[in-house]
This record gives C-alpha cells, structure tokens and sequence, in this order.
C-alpha cells in the first residue's frame, strides 16, 4: 500500500462526514424561524454603532479545519504513516480496538441499557426512533452560557470536580445561544435584562427547556420592587423550578435530572425541583 493511502483515505472520511453533517441537520432538524433567529448578533442587546473587526466567516471554517484536521487528526497521524512499518500489528491494533468496543457494546446491551418501552408492531420503528432520539438529547442538554446574579456562582460550580455536571451530558456551556438548548435563570432579572433574555430565548435552538434557578429568578425573591420582574416566567415558559436562596449545585443538577426525565417522557410544565 502506498505510505500515503491511509492518510488520503482517513482525509476522504472526514470529508464525507463534514459533508454529512452539513446537510443532515438541514433535512432533519426542526426548523421555526423567527425574527430574532435571523438576526446576526447573538447578546440579546441592540447594537449601538457600525461594526468594527466582525470576524468573515472564512475565520470559523479555518478554526473548524485546524480542529478537525490537527487536534482531532493528531492520534491518527502516527498510525496512518507507519502503516507500511506495523503492517500486520497495525492492522490487528485498530482490530482489536474495534473488537473491544464492541465488548463494550455487548456489555450495556446484557445490561439492559438499550432497552426502551415496548411498543406494538405497527409502530415498531416510528417508535423506537423516538426513544433514540429522545435518549440521544436528553444525554446532551447544553446549557446558555448565563449568569445574572449570585445564583450563577452555584450555577458555576456544577462544572467543579465535586459536583461533575458532564455526568448528565450538560458540561458544554455554549456561547451561542443558536447552539444551546437550555437556559439557566440564574439570579433576579431586572426590568432592563428582561427583554435581552427573551431575545436569547428567541435565538436558541428548538426544541428548548428553561430552568428557573433560584426564589429571585422564580418570584422576585427579596427583591418586590419596581426594578425586578416578579418571576422570569412572566416573559418566558419555564419548565423547571429550583427553591432556594440560593439553591444549591446539587438542586441543579436535579433540575437538569427533571429536564432530562421531561424529554425522555416527552412531556413539558413547570415542576418544582425539591427532593
């Protein structure tokens, strides 16, 4: 085999996969555009002035080759130049790496962790495609990169050793709200942030789920006056709330329990997260 042929076919892989994923979101996703969904600024405030230095998106799709083509490329390099040196142990190494996970596989599957609801033979795969999919997002919530008040301090702390968020799949706190499916109301939302979070709950992607995290961010709290809006549910739906003041990592993190248990049930409304 030519020394470079594992190299061009692992290069014709990541091509087709990229191209892959470009379109199938297109033919698959849930699309509800809206005014704010088109809009190209992504902090939920108007902006004041011309735009000076916005980035042209060739910037993002040279950050997405050096991802893909040398962090994600580096454990395979090795192995694809030497293939012509490791000959067979090359060969039988990835073998054997794909023999193990699916050791791996077999495991969970003995364990009953493929195993979803029975459903009658009619429906058998319009139905289990709905548990996967259910399955697959609820695993992977990722949250609105948002903190309003002191709450946010506890809302930080779910991503610390102690507490291990990633456990639930929701350790990715997006920047974007375009690419966040959960919003954390962390802290008192005053009259002036009010419309800014509607307008990120506008740009998020759909389906999506709010939290509700705190008395101040669910009533108002301490805090009855005319500069704080009574309950963040009066300006968008909230589907979980966490008591407290402030509550703590661990009332969170069984919120995002409750978002979970809501999507793999396929149901949605304010619950109150208390143990």
């Amino acid at each position: 085999m030519n020394p470079y042929g594992p190299v061009a076919i692992f290069l014709c892989v990541a091509l087709a996969a990229a191209l892959l994923f470009s379109v199938l979101p297109g033919l698959l996703g849930r699309a509800k555009p809206n005014a704010h969904k088109r809009e190209a600024y992504e902090c939920g405030v108007e902006p004041t002035s011309a735009v000076v230095g916005r980035f042209p998106v060739r910037f993002y799709l040279i950050a997405m080759l050096f991802v893909v083509f040398d962090v994600e490329a580096a454990s395979f390099y090795p192995w694809a130049v030497q293939m012509h040196a490791l000959r067979v142990f090359g060969l039988l190494e990835m073998v054997v790496f794909i023999v193990v996970l699916a050791i791996g596989y077999a495991y969970v599957w003995k364990k009953g962790g493929f195993v979803w609801r029975t459903v009658s033979p009619g429906q058998f795969m319009l139905a289990r495609l709905d548990d996967v999919a259910r399955w697959a997002q609820s695993s992977s919530v990722w949250p609105l990169t948002m903190g309003l008040a002191c709450c946010a301090i506890e809302m930080m702390t779910v991503t610390s050793s102690e507490y291990d968020i990633a456990r639930l799949g929701s350790e990715v706190f997006r920047s974007s709200p375009r690419q966040a499916d959960l919003m954390i109301v962390s802290g008192r939302v005053a009259q002036k942030m009010g419309p800014v979070i509607k307008r990120l709950y506008d740009q998020m992607a759909d389906p999506k789920w709010v939290i509700s995290m705190g008395a101040c961010a669910s009533s108002g709290g301490i805090f009855d006056n005319y500069a704080i809006i009574q309950g963040v549910d009066t300006i968008i739906p909230v589907d979980v709330y966490v008591p407290g003041c402030p509550p703590t990592p661990d009332g969170l993190l069984y919120a995002v329990n409750l978002i979970q248990q809501q999507i793999r049930e396929g149901g949605r409304g304010g619950i109150l997260a208390r143990a």
